[in-house]
C-alpha cells in the first residue's frame, strides 16, 4: 500500500490525500482498510481533518472510513463545469472533529 498526503497551510491541521493506491491483487481482502486505520492512527496529533478527491461518483472505500462528500448539488454538475471537480472532494473529522456536514453549491 502506497499513501501519498501532505499537510495543507496555513494551520496544518487539515492532512490532504493525494493518493492511495492498494496493488489490484490486494484488493477486496481488508488490507487497504488495515494500512489506511494504521496510517490515520499514525498522524500527527494537531491533524483533525483529512480530505481526498475521489476519482469515483460514489465511492464506497472511503464511506465506509467516515468519510462524507465535502459538497452538494441539486443535480450532478456537467464534466465541463467548474463544480465539477468539486464535486468529488470528500472530508473527514478525526480525534473529536465531526466530519463537516455537505456544503450546498449551484452553478452559476
Amino acid at each position: 500500500m502506497i499513501i501519498n498526503a501532505h499537510l495543507t497551510a496555513p494551520k496544518g491541521d487539515t492532512v490532504y490525500i493525494e493518493w492511495f493506491h492498494v496493488p489490484e491483487s490486494d484488493r477486496r481482502r481488508g488490507i487497504g482498510t488495515s494500512a489506511y486505520k494504521k496510517w490515520e492512527r499514525s498522524l500527527p496529533k494537531h491533524v483533525k481533518i483529512i480530505q481526498l478527491h475521489s476519482a469515483n461518483e460514489s465511492d464506497p472505500f472511503w464511506e465506509s472510513l467516515g468519510f462524507g462528500w465535502r459538497y452538494d448539488f441539486e443535480y450532478p454538475p456537467a464534466v465541463s463545469s467548474k463544480l465539477y471537480e468539486a464535486s468529488r472532494e470528500m472530508v473527514k473529522g478525526i480525534r473529536g472533529k465531526k466530519t463537516p456536514k455537505p456544503v450546498w453549491l449551484e452553478e452559476p
